[in-house]
């Protein structure tokens, strides 16, 4: 069916079958990422386990590295986000992304890196169709 690689993105909770976060608990994964990065060192056990701080802090830094961020404008960009989600009124990460645009970029990359641990986690073989 398809030429080339492809990515399907679902949404109106179809994906919610995989155990893929919805907008509102996207959003909290999201906040609790941040606030575990503020709160804490690199060594601390993330609240979700060690398996998803590895995996996370390992993608992020290549991201942080790409972008040429320095660990004090990291900081900064985490602490004004971190004060943004508490001014919020917000429970859909979309729309949180809409009010704050100034985060879009560092919000892409959270979310993916959200939604690729909730794959990672899930047991496809529950699958009666693979």
């Amino acid at each position: 069916m398809f030429k080339k690689p492809t990515t399907i993105v679902i949404g109106a909770g179809t994906s919610k079958d995989f155990e893929v976060p919805l907008g509102a608990e996207l959003l909290q994964c999201i906040r609790e990422d941040v606030a575990w990065r503020l709160d804490n060192t690199y060594g601390a056990r993330h609240p979700k386990g060690d398996l998803k701080a590895d995996l996370l802090s390992s993608l992020f830094e290549k991201w942080v590295h790409r972008e040429r961020l320095s660990q004090e404008e990291l900081k900064d960009t985490f602490q004004k986000l971190n004060k943004a989600f508490d001014e919020s009124l917000s429970d859909s990460i979309d729309y949180f992304i809409y009010l704050n645009p100034a985060f879009a970029n560092i919000l892409k990359v959270l979310i993916s890196l959200n939604l690729i641990f909730s794959l990672y986690e899930y047991d496809f073989s529950r699958l009666s169709w693979i």
